[in-house]
């Protein structure tokens, strides 16, 4: 007796061969829990070297720092007199408040005026550097 093969009709959703639809279904689900676990244990030990403990996201910290030293707004940013008569613009002076917690930030290739820059900082938490490698190089901090 011949055996004929059985012609498997496609399934209407998928156009998958019928016997197919489980390993190609099982198959999927192994890759996407597999990639979220992925995700889960890269990103652990990178947000812990690259966001702060404290306050805002590190996004929301450089957005915020990148908005203070490429804009001024006399209302929101007013200009200090320091001691030595130079007048800078109250955020380089005083730092920028983000969710509870003060940071600061230098010039690098330039005057800067925070803490740091003038030698009233001990120690300091890096926290980022904005436009590495360029002349409007800045370095993110907070105080320890």
């Amino acid at each position: 007796m011949l055996h004929r093969p059985r012609l498997q009709l496609p399934h209407p959703h998928t156009g998958l061969p019928r016997p197919l639809q489980l390993p190609m279904a099982l198959a999927a689900v192994a890759a996407a829990t597999l990639t979220f676990l992925g995700l889960l244990v890269n990103a652990s030990p990178l947000s812990l070297l690259t966001e702060p403990s404290l306050g805002a996201s590190l996004s929301e910290i450089t957005e915020t720092v990148r908005r203070y030293t490429s804009e001024w707004s006399p209302l929101a940013d007013p200009l200090l007199t320091l001691e030595n008569g130079v007048q800078v613009k109250a955020s380089n002076a005083r730092g920028i408040e983000i969710d509870g917690v003060t940071y600061y930030y230098r010039f690098i290739h330039t005057f800067s005026f925070d803490p740091l820059s003038r030698g009233e900082a001990a120690e300091v938490v890096p926290v980022a550097t904005l436009d590495a490698g360029t002349q409007w190089e800045v370095q993110v901090y907070r105080l320890k």
